[in-house]
């Protein structure tokens, strides 16, 4: 078996120059060795694109400074808000202080009571309820 196939920190110590010259040798040798050696060739010819920070930060504070201010609308000077928020405070309190109450009829020991409901039907109330 071959010293690559079986150590799988071989590339690394050999992309760094780390191997004995029969290891490299053996692995430029062989098929595998030949494929890696022409990346490895091909990626060293890859240059990033130059890049000036400073241009591209002119730039953006150029476009920054052109661009118009957003009108800021402030959220009460909306009149239908105010309405709305108006008419749910009327609307709460009408449900909170004009809903019907209802009526708690309670009978002592020993006593009876016959109760008439608004829909006109009666009960009658026995002791101690």
């Amino acid at each position: 078996m071959k010293p690559w196939e079986e150590d799988e920190t071989f590339l690394g110590r050999w992309l760094n120059g780390d191997v004995s010259e029969a290891e490299k040798a053996e692995f430029e040798g062989s098929e595998e060795g030949k494929s890696y050696k022409a990346l490895v060739m091909a990626a060293d010819t890859l240059r990033a694109p130059q890049y000036d920070a400073d241009a591209e930060l002119s730039k953006l504070q150029a476009r920054l400074q052109e661009a118009p201010a957003a009108k800021v609308v402030p959220l009460y000077r909306r009149p239908v808000v105010q309405l709305l928020v108006a008419a749910s405070v009327v609307l709460l309190v009408m449900f909170t202080f004009l809903r019907p109450r209802g009526t708690t009829v309670t009978t002592a020991f020993g006593e009876q009571e016959l109760v008439t409901l608004p829909d006109g039907s009666q009960v009658r109330m026995h002791a101690n309820s």
